[in-house]
C-alpha cells in the first residue's frame, strides 16, 4: 500500500513537472510525454527493487 502511495505521488509530481516544462520551454507534447514516461518507468523500477 505504501509503495502505491509513493508511486502515485511520483506520478502526480511528474505530471505537474511536465506541465511546467511545457509552459517554460514549449516542448512538443510527445517529447515531454516520452520524458515523463521514461522517468516514471525508472522510478517504478527503483520503487519495486526497494520493496
Amino acid at each position: 500500500m505504501r509503495t502505491f502511495l509513493v508511486l502515485a505521488g511520483l506520478l502526480a509530481g511528474l505530471i505537474v513537472l511536465s506541465m511546467i516544462l511545457l509552459n517554460l520551454f514549449g516542448l512538443d507534447g510527445r517529447i515531454a510525454t516520452g520524458i515523463v514516461a521514461g522517468v516514471a518507468l525508472v522510478a517504478g523500477i527503483v520503487a519495486m527493487r526497494r520493496g
